[in-house]
Formats: structure tokens, C-alpha cells, sequence
């Protein structure tokens, strides 16, 4: 069974307000969920409100905030175009880097789905997770759907989690980058296809292929050099 039948279940027996979803490889602050509610209190148009995400030395972790994964703004990261062109939004990506986060709470269009406080009268108007992902890019949907919807997703720079990213998945990781893959393409699928040209679509998959086939070369020339060493 995947985990997010079981997390869809238990979120249509809830009653309280708030439901704070929370991956188990997540350390929270002492004051994080405090900070969390409060900034709810503060947003009542806000169906979702997320944190600033560390990894485990302390620096932050990409993907913790950002813009919705458009096709154009998926092409732009795969192909490194928004570092390249760093100042012209035309070419920006869907991920802020540590420098372009906010620096006080303010609407963004995606979270880390490692934490995310949300609005049970939001879960109900929205829908629940989308169980037809596997693992990776279910956030991306509910993100888009809650935004579609009008409910705003509010990113608070001055709370955090630490996250171990990828910890229970570090055993499969050829796995990890085929359902990041298959997310990917559900979620333009779902979303973007229908208004697309056969060509964007092409240059999509072709990219998610790509991304795919270099990403997994790359893990096994290391696996090849560790056993060589």
C-alpha cells in the first residue's frame, strides 16, 4: 500500500481546524508549531502554511519554497536556465534558491512537502492527496490545487524544520529518480497537457527521460567506483 491512502483516510476523521503533516524524518524547533498556528491566525485566506526547511549541517534545503512547476519553468530548471540567466524571470525556475527566499512570511505557490500545516476546512473543499503518485510529486498537485481553489500558501522564513531528505529511500535510489520521473509526467499530464502543443509535450518527456537516464548514470558510475575502491 502506498502512504497516502492511509494518510487520506485519517484525514477524513479529523475535526480539528489544522492538521500539521509531518514527515517522520523531520526534527521540529520548540516553538515551530506555535509559529505555524500563528502565522494561520494571521493568514485567514491561507489553506496551507509551510517553513523554512534545513538539511542536517544546517544548510537549506532546495525545494523548501517556490513557484508552480509549469512546463515552462520545469524546462528552465532542467536545462539550468535560471542560473544562467539569473535576473531575467523569463528563464526563472520553479525552486527558490537560498537567495531568493523570502525574508518575512509571504504567498508563494509551493512548500516542502516534508512539513506542511494545513487548513482541514481547505482539505475539504480541495480534495485529499491525489494516491495515484507514488512517493514524489503529490505535493506539487495538492499545492496547485489549493491555489486553484484561491487558498493562499503562506511560506514562514523564520520557523524550521530539519529534514534527513531521502532517508528512507536511500536504499532504492534508482527507484527514488524512476517515481520522481513518473510524478513528473502524471503531474504535466494532469495539468498542463491538455493546453500544450504536441511539441512542448515531446520536449517534457524528453527532458524527464533525459533527467531520468542521466541522473541514474551518474549514481552508477559512483556505485562503480565505490566498489572499485
Amino acid at each position: 500500500m502506498d502512504f497516502l491512502t492511509p494518510n487520506n483516510a485519517v484525514f477524513t476523521k479529523i475535526s480539528t481546524p489544522f492538521i500539521l503533516y509531518l514527515n517522520p524524518d523531520c526534527f521540529v524547533e520548540n516553538d515551530t508549531i506555535e509559529n505555524l498556528l500563528h502565522t494561520m491566525h494571521q493568514h485567514n485566506d491561507a489553506g496551507m502554511v509551510g517553513c523554512l526547511v534545513n538539511n542536517m549541517d544546517g544548510s537549506v534545503q532546495i525545494g523548501c519554497c517556490g513557484l508552480t512547476p509549469t512546463p515552462a519553468r520545469v524546462l528552465n530548471q532542467l536545462l539550468k536556465l535560471s542560473k544562467i540567466f539569473p535576473n531575467n524571470p523569463k528563464f526563472g525556475g520553479y525552486l527558490f534558491s537560498k537567495e531568493k527566499l523570502p525574508t518575512k512570511p509571504a504567498e508563494v505557490e509551493l512548500i516542502s512537502g516534508s512539513c506542511m500545516f494545513v487548513r482541514k476546512k481547505a482539505i475539504d473543499e480541495v480534495g485529499l492527496l491525489d494516491d495515484n503518485y507514488f512517493l514524489y510529486c503529490e505535493d506539487y498537485d495538492w499545492f496547485y490545487r489549493f491555489t486553484q481553489s484561491n487558498w493562499k500558501i503562506i511560506f514562514n522564513p523564520n520557523t524550521k524544520v530539519t529534514h534527513i531528505k531521502s532517508f528512507s529511500t536511500k536504499q532504492i535510489p534508482f527507484k527514488v529518480l524512476l517515481y520522481k520521473a513518473k510524478g513528473m509526467w502524471r503531474f504535466y499530464n494532469k495539468f498542463f497537457k491538455e493546453n500544450s502543443s504536441p511539441a512542448t509535450t515531446l520536449i517534457i518527456r524528453v527532458g524527464i527521460i533525459a533527467r531520468f537516464f542521466s541522473l541514474s548514470g551518474l549514481l552508477l558510475f559512483k556505485k562503480l567506483l565505490r566498489t572499485s575502491n
